[in-house]
Order: structure tokens, then sequence, then C-alpha cells
């Protein structure tokens, strides 16, 4: 189910120079980089294809399989129950919530960190009413901007360990014009969990736009979800172009592209989707090799990036003073 580029891409982001593995501490290296980049599951799911040196080692990762099988069946219902407290609200799942239901074969080859989804921002504060009812608390917010009430997401917990990402806009308005209330008109049931999802194009730009919100600095499981993306729903990069367009994230749709065809070259990109300039910037100056291991970068370096990854130069003129603002006023929000 997964191209053939992806394990060795996989050892390089590791640090192994070499593929296949050549011995068991580039073995160890590369299921640490499995584990990591959210890709384990589906290690152990083509492990028959794997060299000697790589099956050899997963043997001591069974364990960790198995952990992670728990922590999937129990996110499964953990979604049942949600589904259940929010009964009233037209919301749906986002992300790995989502792909583990529609993408892969099963819910326990897509690992996550928690569950995400998304809402309308008139409802929100009801959706917080049921949810604490529900016996759902909210988390306190770790980052200054995180604190303040119009904030794009909410935390909160589920049974005391899986966390739950309320969103109602994927970022500050500023970033882009997308239109939630289309999105949300769009959106259609999941076969399997009571719960619904977005539209195909649609989906597809809160990918790509989740992956440019982290700088493209992203797991691989990112970029093979991106591939499954493309393959499954052949017609959403056409309409997810256009989409891009209208809402100011061409800049986001192109980098995660551009991107993921280093990786997986059957990927295309539109042909009219930036200028070749823009196209030639974000390539030399922005956007990071998703085949090597990424170094450390502090917070001016993630803050270029993301400057330079909204389409408009009045928008972000406009990020950097909300998010200046944002946090001066959760600093003086501090109790």
């Amino acid at each position: 189910m997964l191209p053939e580029q992806t394990w060795p891409v996989l050892n390089q982001r590791a640090g192994n120079a070499h593929w296949p593995p050549e011995n068991p501490r580039e073995a160890s290296s590369f299921i640490d980089a499995a584990n990591r980049h959210g890709l384990l599951p589906l290690l152990f799911e083509q492990q028959s294809d794997l060299p000697e040196a790589v099956r050899e080692a997963l043997v001591s990762w069974r364990a960790m399989l198995r952990a992670l099988q728990l922590r999937a069946a129990a996110q499964t219902q953990a979604i049942e129950k949600l589904s259940a407290v929010l009964s009233t609200i037209p919301f749906v799942l986002q992300k790995g919530s989502d792909y583990r239901f529609t993408l892969y074969p099963r819910p326990e080859l897509r690992p996550m960190q928690d569950i995400d989804i998304l809402l309308p921002t008139s409802l929100l504060e009801e959706a917080e009413e049921l949810l604490t009812a529900g016996g759902i608390r909210r988390q306190q917010a770790r980052g200054i901007t995180e604190r303040l009430p119009d904030h794009y997401e909410r935390t909160y917990v589920l049974d005391e360990k899986i966390l739950l990402e309320v969103h109602h806009r994927f970022a500050q308005p500023i970033r882009c014009r997308i239109d939630y209330a289309a999105m949300f008109s769009r959106a259609v049931p999941l076969q399997a969990v009571n719960a619904r999802r977005l539209g195909d194009a649609d989906s597809l730009i809160q990918h790509v736009f989740n992956m440019a919100s982290d700088e493209f600095n992203s797991p691989l499981g990112r970029f093979v979800d991106l591939w499954l993306l493309l393959r499954a729903r052949p017609s959403a990069l056409e309409e997810a172009t256009a989409l891009a367009r209208e809402w100011q994230v061409q800049r986001p749709l192109y980098g995660a592209l551009s991107l993921a065809s280093r990786i997986f070259p059957d990927i295309r990109i539109p042909p009219d989707l930036l200028t070749k300039r823009e196209r030639r910037f974000l390539d030399e100056r922005i956007l990071p090799d998703p085949r090597l291991p990424h170094p450390e970068a502090g917070r001016a370096r993630h803050l270029w990036q993301k400057f330079w990854l909204i389409d408009r130069a009045w928008r972000r003129a406009g990020f950097a003073a909300v998010h200046a603002i944002a946090v001066a006023r959760g600093l003086l929000s501090r109790p």
C-alpha cells in the first residue's frame, strides 16, 4: 500500500548513509525513526519485504507495537464516546482521526497523538458545555496565545489519558480566507463511526495547511498521508487548487506538493500553482528537505518560515502584527 521510496527515505531521516541498514545499530536507528515518524505499525505490516537486519531488530519492538494497538483501540472508543456526547453538534473528524478510517485498512495502522475535530465557531460554547457535562475536562492552556478565548483551538482530556483538540478554524483568520461554512456544508458521513469528515478537496486543503503551520517540519507519516489522500481521491487536487487560489492558501499547497514530490516522484504539481519566481523562492529559501534529518531551529526561524508561507504581503504584515498583539494580550491575561 506504500510507494517503494518510503523506507529508503525514512532510512535517510534516521541518519543512515545507505539503504538497506547494514548492521544492528543502523537497523535499530531505522526502526526508532519509524516509530517517531508514525510508521511503526506499517513497518510491521510489511516486514516480510524488509531486509533481514530490520526483521531481526523488529522483534524487540513488539511491545511498542502492542502498546500502539491498545492506544488505537482506546482512541476509537473515545471517538465513539465523543460522538455520543456531541450528538447535537455537527462536528467533523480531522487528520489522523479521519484517515485511520478512510485511508488505512485498519485504524491501528495510523497512530495519532490526539483526536482532532472541527466545528462551527457559533457552537463552540455549546460544545464546551456538553463536553463538561460528559465528564470531558478542558486542559489548561500551555502557550501564551492559547489562553485567549478566541484562540482557534481548545484542548480537552478524555478518560484522563486521551487528548481532544477542538478546532473552530485552522489558524488566525489573517493568514487566509478559508470558507469554513462551505467546508461544513460539504462534509460527508463516515462509515465506521457516528461522525463526519471533510469533503475530499477540503480535506486536502486542511492537510497541507496543517503541514504549513508546522513549517513542513513534518514526520514522514504526514507525507505518506498526503500520498494516500492523492491516490484515494484523485479528483481532489484539481478542486483543491481552485480552492487554494480562492482561499489564498496556494503557498501551503505548493509547499506540500513540492516536498512530497521529492519523496514520491509520482506526485504532480499543477503548473498554474504560483509563479516560477515564488516557487523558486520557496524551494530555495523556505522549504526544508523532507529526505534529510531536520536540525533544531529556533523560534525566529520557525516564524520566518511561517511568515513566508502566507500568500499575500498584506496578510504577512497582518500576521506579524496580530501575533505580536496576541502575545501581549496573553501576557496581560496571566493571573
